[in-house]
């Protein structure tokens, strides 16, 4: 008889049946080593390999943005333009953006944003806003008159049914005139029926946060009045 013959008639034994599996596991046990040693070879980790990295989901509102004082004026200020199809375009100053990016927070924005700009230093008001160097030489701080042109040239040059304008002194330093004192702001909205002014001090002191703040939420009361039609030239 032959080796093959021998090997075919032995009984196939219970240890026998134990033979794969335990080549496999001691297989599988140095393989699993081997690639510990790897992992030790470098720096350690500091996060668990079972651990998913935390979540970083970028939310659209914070309890902080838009600040909670504009929140329900921006809604009114917004269903109010949507319901007639018009446009707003804002030129501010010491708000510093403030208005246009709380604008942009809402909903639907691009249906009633034409644009904006912060003309924040006196050489942009040249570049973007109409100003000559002898409109600079002749500057003593924001006034009504200031506001109102800027809210004229930058409606003609965006093409909206309304421009607001704001300019104030946001502190914490000032001057001695009463436009210069931290917490004063002009403010006006330029349309179809004229252009709106309105002056507010804010009574909040060198606060300069606080002082941008209000500027915004004072500009966007104004400009609700006006498209609503309760302001008055």
């Amino acid at each position: 008889m032959n080796r093959l013959s021998s090997l075919r008639r032995r009984p196939f034994s219970a240890s026998t049946r134990l033979l794969h599996p335990t080549t496999r596991a001691s297989h599988s046990s140095r393989t699993i080593s081997t690639t510990t040693l790897q992992h030790r070879k470098g720096p350690p980790s500091t996060t668990h390999p079972s651990t998913p990295p935390p979540s970083r989901k970028m939310s659209t509102s914070t309890p902080s943005f838009p600040p909670s004082e504009l929140t329900s004026i921006l809604t009114e200020i917004t269903t109010l333009l949507k319901s007639r199809s018009e446009t707003l375009s804002i030129a501010e100053t010491a708000a510093g953006g403030l208005i246009s990016s709380s604008l942009l927070s809402q909903p639907g924005a691009s249906k009633i944003y034409a644009g904006g700009l912060t003309l924040y230093t006196l050489p942009s008001r040249v570049a973007y806003a109409g100003w000559t160097p002898e409109t600079i030489a002749a500057y003593k701080g924001p006034t009504t008159d200031i506001v109102a042109g800027l809210a004229k040239a930058v409606r003609r040059d965006l093409k909206s049914t309304y421009t607001l304008a704001e300019s104030g002194t946001a502190g914490p330093t000032g001057g001695s005139t009463r436009n210069r004192t931290p917490g004063y702001v002009a403010l006006a909205v330029d349309c179809e029926r004229g252009t709106f002014v309105r002056e507010v001090e804010t009574g909040l002191g060198g606060d300069r946060v606080a002082n941008m703040v209000r500027f915004a939420e004072e500009g966007l009361r104004l400009l609700k009045d006006v498209i609503s039609g309760e302001a008055k030239l």
